[in-house]
């Protein structure tokens, strides 16, 4: 009691003083024994089920879900590399002031199983508090451990229960704290899940250098040596890569199939509805609705909810696909997105207006919206990406345009339209799709939207290109080493992008979408180029594929963005043509351009996924 008191109380903020994270570590020592037989009181309890026959125990299943919440702040359990010592030991749960791996499986085992305790508001309340400081300072390991032992199913079963009669505010409560926890599990962020493998063009920004160096300083048999290095290297780095896009698939597969689960029994609708529902009432105007009770007491409950409802729909699969179809069916949902994307008043920032940009484009990726539906988001969507200074909100506002148009151009016949607007005697559905492309053709030709383009084409990232440096320099051999940047609280984490890191996972770059959605707009219609051109574009344009989009532009982002200048340099006017030409070469274009030509590029071309512009294809 005395440790749980000494933990719950502390305001002392451990990670930023060593000092006294080392002091905090040294106590934790001895407490070890006790947290051991706290999670084996628990274990017991659990597997007796007896807390309901001796209803006290409830007090004490709470404190210790309170203690368990507490110990799971500290550094003991933050700390990025859990120690693996073996099997579980309950009288040596921290090793060298680390909490062991076998102890953090055994703390996330008897979490999820409280969840599932009956009569017992309290334990349940701990246990919900305990779970989301675990998914904040969510590990690798932990991941696998949540679903192991069901997590996503218990937290769903909480969302799909009605609220109580007596305790129906404080029900409500409880499930919006159950949306948090999940919103942390499928979108998970900090230093642990940073991006395990850089996009492809590092290599041919820093090829030159190398090769420079190999041909001065090494023999044959050196190089060869350091190219199978470097071989081993890229195909672990390949291999960590696939593992932690296998894990999201894992986390977010089974999270929309729990969120799908109905019990026909007892009536109770489908977890991912009763989120929807609160994430309508949320969003309303005016008054609180009553169909969002306490939640909206709640900081980040708005973009907790939307992390759920994205994640759960993202991946091409029929868990995801049947989601989106039951989001796209709401009623209110089409309201809600205008609500989050026009409403300065709303609690949505513009974190939660990205994600509320990704949820209309894997809706429309999964054909779930109907043309007319679409035709309504397109309006405050655009309106938002005019408006914004974001650029996280305007690359994902553009993802939203690019999905719009690409199927609406495989549903309308794909036609080139002739003028802006014309209609055509078709079928209402494929007449409707062939509306929205114009729609959209229209919102990349306006004034302000060009405005944001250039926006986003201006995006300059100091720590990449300090990365881009020290990699040049230590491959060159030439002067003193340049170590590596450490990334900033906050940058290149995941926690500054609105789809997060994708667990480490990440392919794609926030740019691709832009370079997609105005190389297609040019190609449909040629008198968008001219726009961009005279909308100043073209500088930009260069600067950013010289320095590869500044890590933000992966190998599709790269085909895009040399469609997109073959494009406007022939649709320019052929006195103007030199000098774009010229200013391409000024800028490095040219020379980037053949780097991407060059072995490491395309060695490393060749091992990145299939389905994410790499391999064969990609090549």
């Amino acid at each position: 009691g005395a440790a749980a008191h000494l933990l719950a109380s502390s305001k002392i903020e451990v990670e930023a003083d060593e000092a006294v994270a080392g002091a905090m570590r040294s106590v934790l020592g001895p407490i070890s024994a006790c947290f051991g037989l706290c999670i084996g009181f628990c274990e017991q309890t659990l597997e007796r089920g007896n807390a309901r026959d001796q209803p006290a125990k409830f007090d004490v299943l709470a404190e210790a879900a309170k203690l368990i919440a507490s110990l799971a702040q500290l550094p003991c359990w933050t700390d990025e590399a859990p120690l693996d010592s073996g099997a579980y030991d309950p009288t040596n749960f921290l090793t060298d002031g680390r909490v062991t791996s076998a102890g953090r499986w055994a703390t996330i085992s008897v979490v999820s199983a409280l969840l599932s305790t009956r009569d017992g508001e309290a334990v349940l309340r701990q246990s919900l508090r305990a779970l989301g400081v675990i998914a904040r300072h969510l590990a690798v390991g932990d991941a696998d451990a949540l679903l192991a032992h069901k997590a996503p199913e218990r937290l769903a079963a909480i969302l799909r229960a009605e609220p109580l009669d007596r305790n129906g505010s404080l029900r409500r409560q409880v499930q919006a704290h159950a949306t948090q926890v999940l919103a942390h599990l499928v979108h998970p962020s900090g230093r642990q899940w940073r991006q395990v493998v850089e996009l492809p063009v590092l290599a041919a920004l820093t090829e030159p250098f190398s090769a420079r160096s190999s041909a001065k300083d090494a023999t044959e048999k050196s190089m060869a040596a350091g190219l199978e290095e470097q071989e081993s290297l890229a195909r672990r780095d390949i291999g960590n890569l696939e593992h932690r896009r296998e894990l999201r698939n894992r986390v977010l597969s089974a999270t929309a199939a729990a969120l799908l689960e109905r019990h026909e029994a007892s009536g109770s609708m489908a977890a991912i509805t009763r989120v929807c529902d609160s994430l309508s009432g949320l969003c309303e105007t005016g008054a609180p609705s009553p169909r969002s009770g306490s939640w909206a007491q709640l900081p980040g409950i708005v973009s907790a909810c939307l992390r759920v409802v994205v994640h759960s729909c993202r991946l091409k699969d029929p868990q995801s696909q049947a989601c989106a179809q039951v989001v796209a069916s709401h009623p209110n949902l089409v309201d809600a997105v205008s609500n989050l994307l026009a409403c300065e008043s709303m609690p949505g920032d513009g974190f939660s207006q990205g994600l509320t940009m990704l949820l209309v484009s894997s809706l429309v990726n999964h054909g779930a919206l109907s043309p007319s539906q679409v035709h309504r988001c397109l309006g405050p969507v655009s309106t938002c990406i005019a408006s914004t200074q974001d650029l996280r909100v305007s690359a994902a506002g553009t993802m939203a345009l690019a999905t719009a148009l690409r199927v609406g151009r495989s549903q309308g016949d794909a036609m080139r339209p002739s003028a802006m607007g014309e209609a055509h005697d078709d079928s209402t559905r494929t007449t409707s799709w062939k509306l929205v492309v114009e729609e959209i053709l229209r919102a990349v030709a306006s004034s302000s939207s060009i405005a944001a383009f250039r926006r986003l084409l201006c995006f300059q990232s100091p720590q990449w290109s300090a990365r881009v440096k020290a990699k040049r320099q230590r491959a060159s051999g030439l002067g003193s080493p340049v170590p590596e940047p450490r990334a900033r609280p906050g940058e290149d984490l995941g926690e500054s992008r609105v789809e997060g890191n994708d667990f480490g996972g990440r392919t794609s770059g926030m740019l691709d979408e832009a370079m997609g959605l105005m190389t297609d707009a040019v190609l449909l219609h040629s008198a968008i180029a001219n726009k961009v051109l005279s909308g100043r574009l073209w500088e930009p344009l260069c600067r950013q594929i010289s320095h590869g989009g500044f890590g933000e532009l992966s190998p599709k982002g790269l085909v895009s963005s040399f469609l997109l200048l073959r494009a406007l340099l022939e649709c320019a006017p052929p006195s103007s043509r030199p000098e774009l030409v010229e200013l391409m070469i000024n800028e490095g274009v040219v020379w980037v351009a053949s780097c991407l030509l060059h072995p490491p590029h395309i060695g490393e071309l060749k091992r990145w996924p299939l389905e994410s512009g790499g391999g064969g294809r990609g090549i």
